[in-house]
């Protein structure tokens, strides 16, 4: 790994099973990468010809590292690269999507002109054979302070929760107390909205500088389970842990933020109603019933004990 304290902007790329796309995402940085950046990449005890692939740019580009691990799971790649890290901006990329062309250059810009916290961006979706399938709706903002932005990203929904939509500075990310929960799907919802309230410069890129690949057996596409619910209320627990320890003096944002968690609780509790398992929601969340009692309204604090308080619009 390059020893070198200039390093500004560190991509962290977990992989696992990816041999079909590695070549792709991998290009789609080297073609621009610069020396100010670096490329880690995590082989998440990967079986098919992922390690052999990466191995191709360590061995021959300076910027490029490989480290090799058993399967751990995707939080626990990211938290090992972000260890490894040198840069002063981290990035979560994704093994098999790619980058915008101009995406290096667009955020040194960014850096260099406003040294932010944050940078959020906007993507666009493509299948297999680079056909795009819809971009994702945007808007323009400058820089502010943070609570101005995360508050308006929040009220038109575009808080987005994957870690590819942003670039953050190290030293707002060390500001947490916990980066990625180990063992949960959704595991960007609870890191992105600490993140967005612990950014003290919160910048908003309004142009699709992430491509994002939609192919069938990902996390993303894959059919929901009790893994989801699971992801969903762990997530949700930690988020309301950290929410009722914070100190947030802007009373806006902070009803902004009990909102979107109140979602994520109801999105477990909705899929587990669907799946027939309201038995293992209620087993996940009982011993946090306090919790959620300080956190969530009282009817659907009521539901942990019987769905028949959940209203027939919302189980649907």
């Amino acid at each position: 790994m390059i020893m070198n304290n200039n390093i500004v902007l560190s991509f962290i790329i977990p992989a696992y099973n990816v041999d079909k796309y590695i070549d792709d995402c991998l290009l789609s940085i080297k073609k621009q990468v610069i020396d100010i950046c670096e490329v880690i990449i995590i082989n998440d005890g990967s079986t098919d010809n992922t390690l052999q692939k990466c191995q191709k740019y360590t061995n021959d580009f300076k910027h490029f590292n490989l480290i090799s691990t058993k399967n751990r799971g995707l939080s626990a790649a990211r938290n090992l690269g972000l260890s490894l890290a040198q840069g002063e901006y981290i990035y979560f990329f994704d093994s098999d999507d790619l980058i915008d062309d101009d995406f290096i250059q667009t955020i040194m810009e960014e850096i260099k002109d406003n040294s932010p916290d944050l940078i959020s961006f906007n993507a666009l979706s493509f299948v297999d054979d680079f056909k795009i399938l819809k971009d994702n709706d945007s808007y323009q903002r400058n820089v502010a302070q943070a609570c101005e932005v995360t508050k308006d990203l929040l009220k038109q929904g575009k808080l987005c929760s994957p870690v590819w939509l942003q670039v953050t500075k190290r030293e707002t990310l060390e500001s947490l107390k916990h980066y990625f929960i180990n063992g949960i799907l959704h595991e960007d919802e609870p890191f992105t909205l600490k993140l967005a309230v612990e950014a003290k410069k919160h910048v908003f890129i309004n142009r699709d500088l992430f491509h994002r690949r939609v192919r069938e057996n990902s996390i993303m596409t894959s059919a929901r389970g009790k893994g989801n619910i699971y992801g969903y209320l762990i997530g949700f627990i930690q988020s309301a842990l950290w929410y009722h320890e914070k100190e947030i003096l802007d009373h806006e944002l902070k009803l902004l933020i009990q909102k979107r968690m109140i979602m994520g609780y109801l999105h477990g509790l909705r899929l587990s109603l669907r799946l027939k398992e309201f038995e293992y929601f209620q087993t996940i969340a009982r011993p946090y019933a306090y919790l959620i009692y300080k956190t969530v309204p009282l009817r659907y604090f009521l539901c942990l004990f019987s769905p028949k308080f959940i209203s027939n619009k919302l189980a649907k």
